[in-house]
């Protein structure tokens, strides 16, 4: 992965993040070394040095801090950890990566559309109907007044989606009672379900975990299992006790 020299920087989300905000100034200070650390790792937002992952006492060496320091980041959500290989990351540079690549995706693709090599030699032109018939291109729209006779690419078949498990699971709690997701929130559903593919998460658990959410989050939404998944791991009364809640 090419080296970056820097990365962006938002003063308002890190003033507002309330998991950061409920960290010690000490863990804080120990956060954003941390991340500069991971922002200049193999794979940009994960912990792993020869595809292996770093161990807690490492971290807290590299940072020159306790191994508790560490501890109360994964407890407050601020560091997530797998699991099943044990690895630390960043949710925030792990996105942001993904965001970075298909903008870069979406740019070569754009790139090409516009200066790709037209059939009619150069790339603005205007061809009578026979010629537009028989090669079949397309016209720019500004090289035309009558735009009714331009040809239209007809639309392409819906490819029917794949069963995915975690995706039903999360638009079942998020969309009762059929967990249809409109149009406008599959964006955001897709981030959540990425993002509990990350921490391993199984339907099972995550059914379990949702219904461990307090009653009195009244609209919580799946992005609550996220942000807080390691602490509803308990039951609910636990939980209630830990907050304070009961």
């Amino acid at each position: 992965m090419p080296k970056l020299p820097w990365f962006k920087f938002y003063p308002r989300d890190w003033l507002s993040d309330a998991a950061l905000r409920s960290c010690s100034t000490t863990t804080r200070g120990a956060w954003i070394d941390l991340v500069c650390i991971m922002f200049d790792c193999e794979k940009r937002g994960i912990l792993r040095t020869n595809g292996k992952p770093w161990s807690r006492d490492k971290i807290a060496r590299t940072l020159g801090v306790r191994a508790t320091i560490v501890d109360s980041m994964v407890t407050n959500s601020v560091l997530q950890m797998s699991e099943r290989t044990g690895t630390y990351w960043s949710r925030r540079l792990v996105r942001d990566q993904r965001f970075r690549q298909r903008q870069a995706r979406s740019g070569r693709k754009a790139a090409l559309k516009r200066w790709a090599p037209n059939p009619m030699g150069s790339r603005k032109h205007i061809a009578s109907p026979e010629v537009r018939s028989q090669n079949n291109t397309t016209l720019d729209i500004r090289d035309t007044k009558n735009t009714r006779d331009i040809p239209r690419p007809a639309a392409r078949p819906r490819k029917p989606r794949k069963p995915d498990p975690i995706w039903d699971a999360v638009a079942a709690l998020q969309y009762p009672p059929n967990g249809v997701v409109p149009k406008g929130s599959r964006t955001w559903i897709g981030g959540v379900v990425r993002d509990l593919r990350e921490l391993d998460a199984t339907p099972a658990e995550i059914r379990r975990r949702w219904r461990n959410i307090p009653k009195d989050w009244k609209g919580s939404t799946v992005k609550a299992l996220v942000k807080h998944w390691a602490t509803l791991a308990g039951t609910g009364s636990e939980w209630e006790r830990e907050h304070g809640k009961t």
